[in-house]
């Protein structure tokens, strides 16, 4: 019987591809022995910031750490923004299915957040989670951790995705990970993110845009609302977000969908997503139908776009709406891959129909000799159904929360920087030390899209 590539699990998907797995139970079994561990100390909650990174963790880790996330607190303490606002912290540990605990192992990763102890608390592998301003990362030394100031959740979200995937390319054998000062500023993404000129200006009166138009709601669509929902909008019923999708969510979304749970399945994504956005006092607008060539954007409709599909069809004809300000991001699809994240906005030196028009959708065809798709094209008998199952995507929720974090912060940053605005960026979190940037050429600053401030 061919697998049913809406139940498969996307992160689990690694292993198949890897060869550390040959068929999808033993994924399953692999990743069940994944743990992370998360040491809150005494200031770790302080402020929105960090109660982003936290929440980040607590959101994205269970979904590839599929043998529990535990927590420990030195103090439960009442948390007051974003996500997770009116939630204690041992509420919120519960609510994205994570575990209490009272003692560490030394068997597993731990993130650690708050004030670096001098010495690590466990003898395993150990990391603080930390930011100030624009930036934000882990830091692989103890008694060491960036000041926290200013307040820019984006910061905390991005901390939080980096923290998780260093630990969890640890476990996957990456040597490096865990054992190096891995993250990045939001401001200045070619410069090292500990030095201060890479915290970015004060925060308080940022600008951020009063109404979006979100095109995909799958893995980045969600990712990058989860961003938004931590940005500190003194009245979150000025923001109008416009969300377009036409897909259900199903079993296979929820290793990546940051703002649905199992109770969602089979429901249409842009209802969950409007249920969850709205809890925070945002208003919203839903599009149920497929992008096309005729799609465009009205008088009253956003002139700014958040995009966040998976095929270069559809992105090649992002610019027929008419929007003024795009920011779109492709991730990586296969095991060699799937830490990347590529971000593009538009206008830029290329038109959307320039940069993908005429390009169709492909996957590495080498995994095909894996172990794991030989054993299931001979026990289905022909090669369609490995093929079906190789060619969907590797994904990680922790790389769409860090993209997300980039995508957010790029769009504010086109309010706040009058001489830099992003065309191209191109990360990964197998080493963020090395992003490929390209500017807007002759950029004058920011026209007024619409705004709302911070």
């Amino acid at each position: 019987m061919i697998p049913d590539v809406d139940r498969l699990d996307r992160i689990q998907k690694l292993a198949l591809d890897t060869g550390d797995a040959t068929t999808i139970e033993e994924a399953a079994e692999l990743f069940s022995r994944y743990v992370l561990q998360v040491d809150v100390r005494g200031d770790g909650l302080q402020g929105p910031t960090a109660e982003a990174a936290f929440a980040t963790i607590l959101n994205s880790a269970p979904r590839a750490f599929q043998g529990g996330v535990h927590v420990r607190l030195t103090q439960d303490q009442q948390l007051e923004s974003g996500w997770v606002r009116g939630r204690s912290a041992s509420q919120a540990i519960v609510a994205y299915g994570c575990e209490q605990v009272t003692k560490l192992s030394d068997d597993y990763p731990t993130l650690v957040l708050g004030t670096s102890p001098q010495t690590w608390p466990t003898r395993g592998l150990c990391m603080t989670v930390t930011h100030a301003g624009w930036a934000g990362g882990v830091i692989a030394r103890p008694g060491v951790n960036l000041q926290r100031r200013p307040e820019f959740t984006p910061a905390g979200v991005l901390a939080g995705a980096a923290g998780v995937a260093e630990a969890f390319q640890a476990i996957r054998g990456n040597v490096r990970a865990g054992r190096r000062d891995q993250g990045l500023s939001l401001w200045r993404p070619d410069i090292q993110w500990i030095n201060p000129s890479g915290f970015g200006p004060e925060t308080s009166g940022l600008l951020a845009p009063n109404k979006l138009h979100l095109l995909g709601l799958g893995h980045l669509g969600q990712a990058y609302l989860w961003s938004l929902g931590w940005l500190p909008y003194q009245d979150p019923t000025e923001v109008e977000l416009v969300l377009q999708d036409v897909d259900v969510l199903t079993d296979a979304n929820l290793a990546t969908s940051l703002l649905a749970t199992s109770a969602d399945i089979g429901l249409k994504k842009t209802r969950v997503v409007a249920a969850a956005i709205e809890t925070l006092g945002f208003r919203t607008r839903l599009y149920e139908r497929r992008f096309d060539e005729h799609e465009r954007a009205g008088d009253d409709d956003p002139r700014i776009a958040l995009v966040g599909v998976d095929n270069p069809q559809t992105r090649a004809l992002l610019g027929h709406p008419g929007w003024s300000l795009i920011v779109d991001v492709g991730l990586g699809a296969g095991s060699g891959d799937y830490l990347d994240a590529r971000l593009h906005s538009f206008p830029a030196e290329r038109t959307p129909e320039e940069q993908w028009g005429g390009r169709r959708g492909t996957f590495d065809e080498t995994v095909l000799e894996m172990p794991a798709y030989q054993e299931l094209e001979r026990r289905l008998g022909d090669r369609c159904g490995a093929i079906l199952v190789a060619g969907r995507a590797i994904d990680a929720a922790f790389v769409g929360a860090f993209a997300s974090s980039v995508a957010v912060a790029e769009l504010l940053r086109y309010y706040a920087d009058d001489e830099r605005r992003h065309t191209i960026l191109d990360l990964s979190l197998r080493d963020l030390s090395r992003p490929r940037i390209a500017l807007a050429a002759q950029w004058e600053g920011a026209d007024n899209l619409g705004y709302v401030a911070l």
